[in-house]
């Protein structure tokens, strides 16, 4: 689907030759939720363009603790799995299938080529910056914001996001995506249910006050 590489910011600005490279190279790859796309130890993969799906880019402790850095939902792109590309700027960083993911992938080798042209270099810079905008921000939030506010900030934009007062997800999915510990959510969220704000089923939250 051509419609597809609309959506990298420097396609309009790339040669006709550069179209046809780009397109002819393009690896299309699915993945199933929970899936690792991407690793330290992962060889340099290129640019992904998310056609279908969710991806979570997070960091791992030497303990295993996980802590989630961003999404890149379907309709968007992202750069930090062309480490080896950008050479000034890099994410030691985990890439994961949020949910069932179909990826178009530009590899490193073509990114390389394709650096060349002073739009794409520009463009690629800006997703990292706006990617390390994302980054500061959670940390912004682990620091100076209280987690019950975190957790209900999170709670709120989740509803939002669905067009729905009822989320469907786990209490250790909500820990993973905050970046707490699973008692710490619990606890908490019985906290907004002994106030009336929510009810808590298994697997599920329904908000009852948006107040």
């Amino acid at each position: 689907d051509l419609n597809v590489f609309g959506i990298l910011p420097f396609w309009d600005n790339l040669s006709e030759e550069e179209k046809e490279l780009t397109v002819n190279s393009c690896v299309i790859k699915s993945f199933k939720k929970g899936q690792l796309i991407y690793g330290d130890d992962f060889s340099c993969m290129g640019m992904i363009i998310v056609a279908q799906g969710d991806i979570r880019v997070s960091l791992l402790s030497d303990s295993d603790r996980q802590a989630t850095l961003f999404h890149v939902e379907e309709g968007d792109c992202c750069a930090v799995t062309a480490s080896c590309v950008i050479k000034k700027l890099r994410f030691d960083t985990l890439v994961e299938a949020y949910e069932d993911t179909l990826l178009y992938v530009i590899p490193s080798s073509v990114l390389l080529k394709l650096n060349k042209n002073i739009y794409v270099k520009a463009s690629v810079y800006e997703l990292l910056t706006e990617r390390f905008s994302d980054v500061v921000s959670v940390m912004e939030d682990l620091l100076f914001k209280k987690f019950d506010d975190r957790l209900w900030d999170y709670l709120m934009d989740l509803c939002d996001k669905i067009g729905s007062n009822v989320l469907t997800i786990t209490q250790d999915e909500i820990a993973s995506e905050i970046n707490s510990a699973r008692e710490v959510v619990t606890r908490t969220l019985k906290k907004f249910a002994d106030r009336g704000l929510i009810e808590v089923k298994r697997g599920k939250i329904i908000i009852l006050k948006r107040d």
